[in-house]
């Protein structure tokens, strides 16, 4: 388990066309190690996560594209594909990284 305190920035932008609209999103959170235990992985290694000096810096980012469709004027349908990386720098700046795909979908009623 890995605690740390990040400061969270996210721009969105929404491009209307007729009943959709194209959805683009990126959030990045800089942030400072708190306390650590467990493992980190890269690539070509593996690093207890005790071995890393106190405050070792983070990074998270998500990217996100998606279209949402109007099924009526209260009624959308979101379709998202998502992308993330964690990444924590180490020990002489040795990067561990972690990422993945992801897909999202949600029904938006507006009351």
């Amino acid at each position: 388990r890995l605690s740390k305190y990040a400061v969270p920035i996210a721009l969105r932008y929404m491009i209307q066309t007729g009943k959709g609209s194209l959805r683009l999103g990126m959030d990045i959170a800089p942030g400072i190690m708190a306390s650590q235990s467990g493992t980190l992985f890269s690539k070509n290694s593996i690093l207890a996560a005790e071995q890393l000096p106190d405050r070792a810096l983070t990074l998270d980012l998500k990217l996100s594209a998606g279209i949402q469709f109007a099924l009526s004027a209260k009624t959308s349908v979101i379709a998202e594909p998502v992308f993330n990386m964690q990444s924590v720098r180490g020990e002489q700046w040795k990067q561990f990284n972690r990422a993945g795909l992801g897909f999202g979908l949600g029904f938006v009623y507006r009351l």
